[in-house]
């Protein structure tokens, strides 16, 4: 995936409806998938990441904390008895991730009384066996570890692409696609799923 940094525009692009024309990365890995993630895995706590802000969350889940992280991301973190759920949203994607809560500090995070399960049916505790029958083979896997690798170009709006272009300086004669790229990582101990996280980017 190219490492491009990119400004509020990316942001703006989320909001916006891109058309609908979208190819698959020539340079695609083995295992890895040339499409959209499912939206089921945005989907937890009765919001869709995706389509959310930090504000919209706060209003839907409880007002908790908003805190600063590294590359422009702002954070915002909610809690169980056992678990914890942090989202994150920055100029280049968003996202959350699910965990066991062990010895760090969560005094900014909100306690809730919900169900960290997303809407792919992805729960801290849940067997392997039931996480492969769930979500098939993954891409990349290990011994403790297993990741789906989705990534498509998505044509830009005309608006967004106009946006990049004059803020970049990409002449006209230059082809200009986003790169869509989501990850969804899980980490197990003892087969059983201990963390789970999804974060789509998106750059050019």
């Amino acid at each position: 995936m190219k490492i491009v940094v990119i400004t509020w525009l990316v942001a703006i692009s989320f909001a916006c409806n891109a058309e609908e024309s979208y190819r698959i990365p020539g340079g695609i890995g083995e295992n890895e998938r040339g499409e959209y993630a499912p939206k089921s895995h945005y989907k937890i706590l009765g919001i869709e990441i995706s389509n959310s802000t930090l504000k919209s969350i706060k209003k839907m889940v409880g007002d908790a904390t908003v805190y600063e992280g590294s590359h422009t991301a702002d954070h915002l973190c909610y809690i169980t008895k056992k678990q914890k759920i942090e989202f994150t949203i920055s100029s280049l994607g968003f996202g959350y991730e699910v965990e066991r809560i062990g010895n760090e500090d969560t005094s900014r995070c909100k306690h809730i009384q919900s169900s960290l399960k997303s809407g792919a049916g992805l729960k801290v505790g849940l067997e392997k066996s039931t996480v492969l029958e769930l979500l098939g083979k993954p891409s990349k896997k290990s011994e403790n570890s297993a990741s789906y690798i989705y990534w498509v170009q998505e044509k830009p709006g005309k608006e967004i692409e106009e946006r990049l272009r004059a803020a970049h300086e990409i002449p006209d004669s230059q082809g200009l696609w986003l790169d869509v790229y989501t990850g969804i990582r899980i980490l197990y101990i003892n087969n059983v799923v201990e963390k789970f996280s999804v974060h789509t980017t998106e750059t050019y």
